[in-house]
C-alpha cells in the first residue's frame, strides 16, 4: 500500500547544498596549524576575516556611542541604565523574531547573500542612528537593527563552521575570536571612540561630531561589504525544488527536533546559551555606560571620559585575543564538555569581580573587564567548538539560528532586569546576575559530566 508523498523536503545532505564530494576535492589545505575542511581555500578564510572585521565594527559601535545619543536627546542620567536596557530588549526582540527564518536562508540559499544582507542593514543603521530625533525613533531604529543583525548570525557562524576540519575547529575559533578582537580593538576602541574628541578638537558641535563619527565608521564597514560583493565566492545552494520556503523552514525544524531530542550534549549546549550569549550583551551596554557616568560624576569631560571607556573596551578585545589562543589549542586536545564546564565555573567568577570596582574610571575596572573578556572568549571557542562537533554541515545555519534565539531569550532576561538593577541597586547588580546564570550552567556541565564517566556514551 503506497503512501502519500510528504509535503515537506527531506533535508539535503551536505553535498546537495553544494559541497563538492570529497574525493572529488584536492587534499585538505592547512592554514597554519589549522586543518581546513575539504575544498576550503585559504584565500576565502582571509577575505571571510576582512568581512568579519568590518561587520564587527558596524556592529559594536553603537553600544560604544549610545550614551552620546541617549544624553543628546534629553534622558536623564539616573534613567539612562533602564532605556539603556529597554534599547537593547528592542533590538533582541527584532533578533528573536526573525532568526530561525535567517538560518534556514542560511542552509538553502547560501552563507554569502546572508552576510550581504547584513552588511547593507547595518551600513543603513549606523547612517541613521545619530538622526534620531527622539527616542521613540531609537527604538525602531534599534528593532531594525536586530532584525538585519540575524543575517550575520546565521551566514558567518554557519561559514566558521564549515571552512575547518572538526580536529581543528578550536584553533579555527580562536583565529576567528583573534581576528574579532584585534579588529575590536583598533578599529572601535583605537579610533571609533575617539572619534568624537577628534571632531570637536576640529570645531565641530558635540551633536555634529557624532554625526561625522558614525558616517565615518560606515564608510569603513563599506569595505566590508565590497569584499562580500566582489571577493567572497558564491555558493552553489539552492532551494530543494518545488518545495516553498516555509516548507524548507519546517524541514529543517523537524530534523533539528529530532537531533535535540536524541543527544544530551547537543540539548546542553543549545540551552547553555541563555547564559553565554547574555555575557558580551551586558559587557557592550553597561560598561561604558558606568565608566561615562562616574568620570561626568568625577569631573571629567564627556569626551574624555568617552575615550576612557574606549580604552576600557581596547582592554576587553586585548584580553580577547589570549584567551581564544590558548582554549582553542586546550579544546582540540581534551574532552570539550568538561573543559566547558570549568570555563564557565570561571566567566561566572569574573563577573562577580565587579565588586572589586570603586570608580569606573580607575584601573580596577580596566583589570575587571580584562578577566571578563579572556575568560568569556574563553568560553564562546569551547562552546562553539561543541557545538560544531555536533551539527552535520546541512544542519549548521539552523543550530545556530536556534542557539542564537535561546539566547537572545537569555539576553532579553539579562538586559530588561539589567536595566533595572543597574538604576535602582547599583551599575555592579546586571554584571552579578549574568554571572550567576554563569554559575548554575557551570553545575549543570559539571553534573553532566560526572554522569558521562558513571555511564559511558550517555553525551558523546
Amino acid at each position: 500500500m503506497s503512501t502519500a508523498p510528504s509535503p515537506y523536503p527531506t533535508l539535503p545532505d551536505a553535498n546537495a547544498l553544494g559541497f563538492a564530494p570529497v574525493e572529488a576535492l584536492p587534499p585538505e589545505q592547512r592554514l597554519g596549524p589549522i586543518l581546513l575542511a575539504p575544498g576550503v581555500a585559504r584565500s576565502q578564510v582571509a577575505v571571510f576575516l576582512g568581512v568579519a572585521a568590518c561587520l564587527g565594527l558596524l556592529l559594536g559601535f553603537i553600544n560604544v556611542l549610545q550614551p552620546v545619543l541617549l544624553d543628546q536627546l534629553g534622558i536623564p542620567a539616573d534613567h539612562q541604565g533602564r532605556v539603556t536596557g529597554n534599547l537593547t530588549f528592542i533590538d533582541q526582540l527584532g533578533f528573536m523574531l526573525f532568526i530561525s527564518s535567517a538560518g534556514t536562508l542560511a542552509d538553502t540559499l547560501g552563507r554569502r547573500g546572508t552576510l550581504i544582507v547584513a552588511l547593507i542593514g547595518m551600513l543603513l543603521a549606523n547612517l541613521l542612528f545619530p538622526f534620531a530625533g527622539s527616542i521613540a525613533v531609537l527604538y525602531v531604529l534599534r528593532f531594525g537593527f536586530g532584525l538585519v543583525r540575524t543575517a550575520h548570525t546565521a551566514g558567518g557562524t554557519a561559514l566558521i563552521m564549515d571552512f575547518p576540519d572538526n580536529a581543528s575547529r578550536g584553533k579555527f575559533l580562536s583565529l576567528v575570536m583573534l581576528n574579532s578582537a584585534l579588529s575590536g580593538a583598533l578599529l572601535i576602541g583605537g579610533v571609533g571612540a575617539r572619534l568624537p574628541g577628534w571632531f570637536t578638537a576640529a570645531g565641530f558641535t558635540m551633536r555634529g561630531a557624532t554625526r561625522l563619527a558614525f558616517a565615518a565608521v560606515a564608510l569603513m564597514g563599506a569595505v566590508g561589504l565590497w569584499l562580500a560583493v566582489f571577493r567572497l565566492a558564491r555558493e552553489a545552494r539552492r532551494a530543494a525544488p518545488g518545495h516553498t520556503p516555509w516548507q524548507l523552514q519546517i524541514a529543517s525544524f523537524r530534523a533539528f527536533s529530532e537531533r535535540f531530542r536524541r543527544r544530551p550534549r547537543y540539548r546542553f549546549i543549545m540551552l547553555m546559551a541563555l547564559a553565554i550569549r547574555s555575557d558580551y550583551i551586558i559587557v557592550d551596554a553597561f560598561v561604558s555606560l558606568w565608566i561615562l557616568r562616574d568620570g561626568v560624576a568625577s569631573g571629567m569631560s564627556r569626551s574624555a571620559a568617552l575615550a576612557t571607556a574606549g580604552l576600557a573596551y581596547s582592554m576587553l578585545r586585548i584580553m580577547q585575543l589570549v584567551g581564544p589562543v590558548l582554549l582553542g589549542i586546550v579544546a582540540d586536545r581534551v574532552e570539550r564538555t568538561r573543559l566547558l564546564a570549568g570555563m564557565l565555573l570561571l566567566s561566572a567568577l569574573s563577573f562577580t569581580s565587579v565588586l572589586l570596582v570603586g570608580n569606573a574610571t580607575h584601573w580596577e575596572m580596566f583589570a575587571v573587564v580584562g578577566l571578563i573578556g579572556f575568560f568569556e572568549s574563553g568560553t564562546i571557542v569551547v562552546a562553539q567548538s561543541v557545538l560544531g562537533e555536533e551539527s552535520p554541515a546541512e544542519l549548521r545555519g539552523i543550530s545556530m539560528s536556534v542557539f542564537a534565539l535561546l539566547g537572545t531569550l537569555g539576553v532579553l532576561l539579562s538586559t530588561s532586569v539589567g536595566g533595572q538593577l543597574f538604576d535602582r541597586v547599583g551599575p555592579a547588580a546586571p554584571f552579578l546576575f549574568v554571572g550567576a546564570l554563569n554559575l548554575a550552567f557551570a553545575i549543570w556541565a559539571i553534573t553532566m559530566a560526572r554522569e558521562t564517566r558513571h555511564s559511558a556514551g550517555v553525551i558523546a
